[in-house]
């Protein structure tokens, strides 16, 4: 007899973001971007968050044609609540203010 290491593929979810592997938890640790059904704020000790477009209040008005683009398509992602909060957090930091003499 002989051994061997083979791979195995196993089907995980990642991060949309950083593409390592989320951990599984509790349904409290997942945290959503958009308000509505079982929606829970992204906060630092969140392990996941999510996001799913389009909300649901915007699909309601649009036709049926409208509905098919591939743009309007029903898509879910999901991130580390840490990646999104950075990604968030960086974007609100690097924003331009405007000058002080434009203001004045």
């Amino acid at each position: 007899m002989s051994e061997q290491i083979r791979p195995v593929q196993t089907r995980v979810e990642v991060c949309d973001l950083c593409g390592e592997i989320l951990p599984k938890g509790e349904p409290g640790e997942r945290g959503s971007l958009t308000a509505g059904f079982i929606a829970h704020r992204v906060t630092p000790s969140t392990k996941r968050a999510w996001l799913h477009w389009p909300p649901a209040g915007r699909e309601r008005r649009m036709s049926w044609e409208d509905k098919r683009k591939p743009e309007n398509r029903t898509r879910t992602y999901d991130f580390h609540a840490d990646c999104i909060l950075k990604l968030v957090e960086g974007a609100v930091t690097t924003r331009a203010t405007p000058n002080q003499e434009d203001t004045k």
